[in-house]
């Protein structure tokens, strides 16, 4: 499986034909990173947002339920207080404890602390004979 994001796409400048920075930020924001709704960007945008999208992602793959699944989507003001609380994402019961540790580093509120992608791959990598 291959998972591609086109988030650091950005559209030309109709003159020069430049780069143009985008300020909107589109995303569903169950899977959104906390420092995307920074409106001050105190916190550099880099690919730890894709990270903690992933651990998102797994949370969904493992256990059937979408992040934050206990907030209805009318209620989307409701994650945006969670992450302005740094509540930590609830992870369901039944994931399998090594991809419990992969969702909590990946979902880390400092973006520095989450792990690479590479290295969520050689935590899966080692792991894996666990779900064999």
């Amino acid at each position: 499986m291959k998972i591609a994001d086109f988030g650091l796409a950005r559209p030309l400048t109709r003159f020069t034909g430049e780069e143009m920075q985008t300020t909107v930020c589109i995303g569903t924001t169950r899977f959104m990173a906390p420092e995307l709704f920074d409106k001050e960007k105190s916190k550099k945008i880099d690919t730890a947002v894709d990270v903690w999208a992933l651990g998102c992602m797994f949370i969904e793959i493992f256990s059937g339920k979408r992040p934050w699944s206990h907030i209805p989507t009318v209620d989307v003001n409701c994650i945006y207080y969670e992450l302005f609380n740094k509540n930590p994402i609830p992870i369901p019961a039944g994931i399998p404890e090594p991809i419990v540790r992969i969702i909590v580093r990946s979902c880390d509120y400092e973006p520095g602390n989450r792990p690479t992608a590479g290295m969520i791959l050689n935590e899966l990598n080692n792991c894996r004979s666990a779900f064999l």
